[in-house]
């Protein structure tokens, strides 16, 4: 028998303390979680009304919450990430002991026979990225995961809501029916502060040592490495600033992704932290060696092509180039070599 607990009461908790404009995501869909063809994310808010979701559906929300981005975007993505609202320990009673839930779960919920996810909110969101990851890693670290499930490490993980089933085609009945999910557990009022759960687990929450930040190069940034933002907008690949300084783009490469995605890949201007050359990240499989000396190569071949092939378009793409060097105070030198003016150096 089911403890009785709505999905909107379960949500509304798990996200008390969430901060104004900020959101969680919702999943819904039907069949088998591995045919799925992606997992349709609703952002949702406090006092937003609830979405309707089907009892026989998977049903899964963030345990984050997330602020959207420059252009009023919502993603749930490790860039747009807010706040850790909950930690959950997945696969309690198959592949880890019932006695690896060391606190009282918040919300307990059988997901598959015999299987529980156990949710433990937290006393008030884990707002540092650094803080919250420091937590994830050091329950992996201490085992409190099955088979170092590689869902657990981040804080974009989603987990079953307590209202819905388990579409799983193993766990279906011999009419095909699927299984419904029953709530084990709730107390909406039980809350953790990480000092708590890390006393529970003898986990170590100090932050990982980190490398002081680069200098600014005395002579400025590398004019290629500077203007590339540019360089893709002009090239129309890109999509969406997230955050000042960090851009969702299009993949050059994504001919070669297996499902032929065009989300998932990201470009960081310049900064301290890239050691002032920008970064390229693209989650396919088939970029997984590419960084931004690839992006620049790739770029650089672009503007090649334009100056070689002499028409309207590439004309345009080359005059652009320039106004945006002009702008950003670059000349050209007597080596042929675009350089920063800078009154202090000359």
């Amino acid at each position: 028998m089911s403890i009785p607990l709505t999905n909107h009461d379960f949500t509304a908790a798990l996200l008390r303390d969430i901060d104004p404009g900020n959101y969680g995501t919702i999943h819904s869909f039907t069949g088998d979680p591995k045919d799925a063809k992606g997992w349709p994310a609703r952002p949702w808010m406090p006092d937003k009304r609830f979405p309707g979701l089907s009892p026989f559906a998977n049903n899964y929300v963030s345990v984050s919450s997330f602020a959207k981005t420059m252009n009023g975007e919502c993603y749930r993505r490790k860039i747009s990430f807010a706040g850790l609202h909950a930690v959950m320990i997945d696969d309690l009673g198959t592949k880890l002991p019932m006695s690896d839930l060391r606190l009282e779960p918040s919300v307990l919920v059988e997901t598959s026979p015999g299987n529980f996810q156990a949710w433990l909110f937290l006393e008030e969101p884990i707002r540092s990225i650094s803080a919250a990851e420091t937590l994830i890693n050091q329950m992996i670290r201490c085992g409190i995961t099955a088979d170092a499930d590689p869902g657990m490490r981040g804080v974009t993980r989603v987990a079953r809501l307590p209202e819905g089933a388990n579409g799983k085609l193993k766990y279906r009945s011999s009419t095909g029916a699927v299984w419904r999910q029953r709530v084990a557990k709730v107390d909406l009022t039980l809350r953790y502060t990480s000092a708590d759960i890390a006393a529970a687990y003898g986990l170590d929450l100090t932050p990982p040592h980190r490398a002081p930040p680069a200098s600014r190069p005395r002579g400025g940034v590398d004019p290629e490495h500077a203007e590339l933002i540019q360089v893709l907008r002009i090239l129309g690949m890109h999509r969406d600033e997230l955050r000042p300084g960090y851009h969702a783009v299009l993949c050059p490469w994504d001919d070669t992704h297996s499902d032929r995605g065009k989300t998932g890949t990201y470009y960081m201007e310049p900064n301290a932290d890239n050691a002032w050359r920008g970064g390229f990240l693209c989650h396919h499989g088939h970029c997984a060696e590419r960084d931004i000396n690839s992006l620049i190569g790739w770029a650089r071949t672009q503007l090649a092509i334009a100056r070689d092939i002499v028409n309207d378009k590439t004309q345009s793409v080359l005059l652009m180039q320039q106004k945006v060097l002009d702008e950003m105070g670059y000349r050209l030198s007597d080596t042929g070599k675009y350089v920063l003016v800078d009154e202090e150096f000359l």
